[in-house]
C-alpha cells in the first residue's frame, strides 16, 4: 500500500484560532438534537466538517493507492487469502491496538464508547491516544458514532471491503502472505493518518470525534506498478 499523503499542514493566525475556539465552545456545549427558538432541528454537522477539514488541512475524501508487488509476478503454489481471512486480520489488528492503550486512555475510551453522535471535546478532558484510537477504529469499521464501536459488529469491515475490491487481481489471488501484509500496512498507514489528525485539532484546544471527518478510497496499482498521483 502506498502511504496516505497527507497536505502540509495550513497555516492559522491567532486570531483565526481564538475564533475556532469560540465556535468549538459552543460546540462542546450542544446536546445530540439542537433546535432553534422556533422548535426545528438544527443540522449543521456537514457545515462542522467543513470547518475541522479547513482547519486540519484536510480533503473530503483520502485516498490511498495500492501497488502490484514485483514478487508475484514470479509461479508459486501457496494458497490465496480470503476475504475471511482479511477480516480476522484487521481484527486482530484493532484488538492488539485497543489493548496497547495506556491505562488512562483506556479509561477515557470507555466514556468515549458511550457518545451517540459526533461530539465536540476539550483536549484537557479526554487523552489523544483514546480519541486516535477511536477513529481509527470507527472509519475502519464503518462506524458513525463511539457508542456503534461498542456494539458487535453486523456486517464486514467496511474498508477491508472496499480495499478487497480494489486491490490487483495479482495481489488478491496470489499467495496470503503479500496480500495480508499489504493490508497491514495499509491499516498502520490509516492509525498514523488520525494520529496526526488527531494532532492537527489539538492546537484548537478541542477535538471533533466524527468518524465521517473525511471519507476512503482505494485505488488498484496500475500494470506497471508506476505511482499514481493520490487525491488528499
Amino acid at each position: 500500500m502506498r502511504p496516505i499523503l497527507i497536505m502540509p499542514r495550513p497555516k492559522v493566525s491567532e486570531a483565526a484560532i481564538a475564533e475556532a475556539r469560540r465556535l468549538n465552545e459552543l460546540d462542546a456545549q450542544r446536546e445530540p438534537i439542537q433546535l432553534d427558538e422556533e422548535g426545528p432541528v438544527i443540522d449543521d454537522l456537514e457545515e462542522r466538517r467543513k470547518r475541522w477539514r479547513r482547519w486540519c488541512g484536510l480533503s473530503k475524501v483520502i485516498v490511498m493507492q495500492s501497488a502490484e508487488p514485483a514478487v508475484l509476478g514470479q509461479r508459486t503454489i501457496a494458497p490465496s487469502a480470503s476475504l475471511q481471512n482479511c477480516e480476522n486480520l484487521i481484527e486482530m489488528l484493532l484488538r492488539r491496538r485497543r489493548l496497547s492503550l495506556s491505562t488512562r486512555a483506556r479509561a477515557n475510551s470507555k466514556r468515549l464508547l458511550e457518545l451517540g453522535y459526533p461530539a465536540t471535546l476539550r483536549t484537557t478532558s479526554v487523552h489523544t491516544h483514546a480519541v486516535a484510537w477511536l477513529l481509527w477504529e470507527a472509519s475502519w469499521r464503518g462506524m458513525s458514532t463511539g457508542w456503534q464501536v461498542g456494539q458487535p459488529p453486523l456486517h464486514v469491515q467496511t474498508l477491508t471491503m472496499k480495499w478487497w475490491t480494489s486491490a490487483p487481481a495479482a495481489l488478491r489471488f496470489g499467495p496470503a502472505e503479500y496480500l495480508l501484509r499489504a493490508l497491514g500496512e495499509g491499516a498502520a498507514k490509516l492509525d498514523q493518518f488520525w494520529q496526526s489528525v488527531v494532532e492537527r485539532m489539538k492546537r484548537y484546544g478541542f477535538y471533533f470525534l466524527d468518524p465521517r471527518l473525511v471519507s476512503f478510497e482505494f485505488r488498484g496499482g496500475s500494470k506497471n506498478g508506476r505511482r499514481r498521483s493520490a487525491d488528499n
